[in-house]
């Protein structure tokens, strides 16, 4: 099978992680990071491990299927191979790095997934990945992520960190200037020093930046609030009903509602979680109309219970945490054929790692207070062969969600400024 030419941008991507031995590699999402990194270890011809969630673990097979079909490949499945000496590239999760531990010194490349997931330095898995790292003396790390930091500019540290480590020293002068991420994360805006650690160490490439074949990105936030004063919440019978929530929680939940009104920044879980529930029947009401429009929509939301309703109501599975890697795929195929009209899933589950162009049309039922995963979500369907106009639809239950959406917006715009 002929493959198709690589993208300027991941050109150009590969070229930065040949010159820097210990890279971070942020492109957007849907501009085929792994293949970067796959066509990286081509070009260098050494041998690699990749680690990555669990439920990728299959993605990367298919993609070295794809795009270097001649690597012999090991897909840890619980097991660890006798011999490494056999494989070029050993795929496992983030979880199971340590068990390759006496192996380590034969990899010479180590290629981690959705770095992201790795911000925290007092982690098991993130102290693992320093330590194995820094012992062995790894000639190249490659971070791929396409959204560095998640929510805050503290969690950029632990990347910034691993990626400025000096195998030949075997020291990090980084941590030696910098050891705690929350001065890190204070100074980082106006210090020269940091500018030039993390120009010398990233590549942020806009995937769509001067691409004219890629569609508009059109963004609709339809707006249908509940505003409920706490009066009307006692009395209002047909609200316990829909939230599904005890008697006793009432009172408790029209206070919280209460503060919200005088106090936008004051957004409790529990008032958070109400809103979600309350949009509910919207959200079916507003996609059984999309469906006129389109044949496909991705409904997203931060919630277990929420999207279980949600997905029982087109009579399709809910993709959430509890299912498993194989049975999310499955279903997400199914969606991807034809077979479902709907996805319905909970924004942590199933925002990285599967490519949706199917579609181009999606809802968020409510969002999640991480503005990197909500930009990880809007990528599955914004991606490399989508020919659509993309569309996103809020579905805003309550002051709490335009709160919310207001905050995001915030924090997209922070961390666009530092990275």
């Amino acid at each position: 099978m002929e493959l198709s030419p690589i993208a300027p941008h991941q050109e150009n991507a590969i070229s930065f992680i040949l010159r820097n031995p210990y890279s971070i590699c942020a492109v957007s999402m849907g501009g085929g990071k792994s293949r970067i990194a796959i066509e990286s270890r081509k070009k260098l011809g050494l041998k690699a491990i990749i680690s990555c969630p669990s439920y990728l673990k299959l993605e990367w097979e298919q993609e070295i299927k794809k795009w270097d079909s001649g690597a012999k490949y090991f897909i840890d499945k619980g097991t660890v191979p006798e011999n490494v000496d056999d494989y070029d590239i050993v795929v496992t999760s983030y979880g199971r790095l340590k068990h390759f531990e006496k192996h380590f010194p034969k990899f010479k490349l180590v290629v981690i997934d959705e770095g992201q997931n790795m911000k925290n330095m007092a982690a098991k898995r993130t102290i693992d990945l320093h330590r194995l790292v820094y012992e062995n003396s790894i000639p190249r790390v490659v971070v791929l992520s396409g959204t560095i930091i998640k929510n805050r500019v503290a969690e950029f540290y632990a990347n910034i960190a691993l990626c400025n480590y000096n195998p030949k020293l075997k020291s990090s002068p980084f941590l030696e200037k910098f050891p705690d991420a929350v001065e890190f994360a204070d100074r980082f805006s106006y210090r020269k020093e940091y500018s030039i650690e993390i120009r010398n160490r990233m590549v942020k490439i806009l995937t769509w930046e001067g691409h004219k074949n890629v569609p508009e990105l059109k963004e609709y936030l339809k707006g249908i609030y509940y505003k409920v004063s706490a009066e009307e919440f006692l009395t209002v019978k047909e609200v316990s009903k829909v939230v599904q929530i005890s008697e006793s929680e009432i009172e408790e939940l029209a206070e919280e509602f209460e503060k919200m009104e005088m106090n936008p920044d004051s957004i409790g879980g529990k008032a958070k979680r109400m809103s979600a529930e309350f949009t509910i029947p919207s959200t079916i009401s507003y996609v059984k109309d999309l469906l006129n429009v389109t044949d496909r929509v991705i409904i997203y939301t931060d919630y277990v219970e929420v999207c279980n309703r949600i997905a029982e109501a087109f009579g399709v599975p809910a993709i959430t945490g509890e299912m498993q890697p194989l049975k999310r795929k499955a279903v997400a195929n199914k969606f991807i054929d034809g077979k479902y009209q709907v996805l319905v899933a909970t924004i942590p589950s199933f925002s990285t790692g599967v490519n949706l162009q199917c579609a181009n049309h999606m809802v968020f039922n409510d969002v999640c207070w991480s503005a990197g995963d909500l930009d990880q979500a809007k990528y599955r369907i914004k991606r490399i062969g989508q020919k659509e106009i993309c569309y996103y639809h809020y579905i805003s239950g309550s002051p709490q969600n335009s709160a919310i959406l207001e905050k995001l917006d915030s924090k997209i715009k922070t961390i666009g400024a530092v990275t």
